[in-house]
């Protein structure tokens, strides 16, 4: 799986980790707001349950839906949990989301010195 792929799952699992429980909603506007990982575009439904797939396949967790009241609500389910396959993924996805953003960083500097340069 692609390296890119594996952050967006890291993303999702990391998200409803932290939240304990989100509605598809709630967990779309968060994912729409990190635009370095959504490019603004919205987590289509049928995207996020091929990915939920992915999650229980690849790390053993399982995103499940509980209705509360009218809301169907998202959270994280272990169940064989793959602890250290699931550790070292997200340790990745850090490590990315740091080179990303020094990349950032050292080309918003090369451009402004570019800039500075011509002038």
């Amino acid at each position: 799986m692609a390296l890119n792929q594996t952050n967006k799952l890291v993303w999702i699992v990391e998200t409803l980790d932290k939240a304990q429980k989100l509605t598809f909603e709630e967990l779309n506007r968060r994912w729409m707001d990190y635009e370095d990982m959504s490019n603004g575009e919205a987590l289509q439904k049928r995207t996020f349950h091929k990915w939920r797939d992915h999650i229980a396949d690849t790390f053993g967790l399982f995103i499940r839906c509980e209705k509360v009241g009218t809301l169907s609500v998202l959270y994280c389910q272990s169940g064989g949990y793959k602890r250290a396959q699931y550790s070292a993924m997200a340790a990745e996805y850090a490590v990315g989301e740091q080179l990303t953003a020094r990349m950032q960083v050292s080309q918003s500097l090369h451009t402004s010195r570019g800039s500075a340069e011509r002038t």
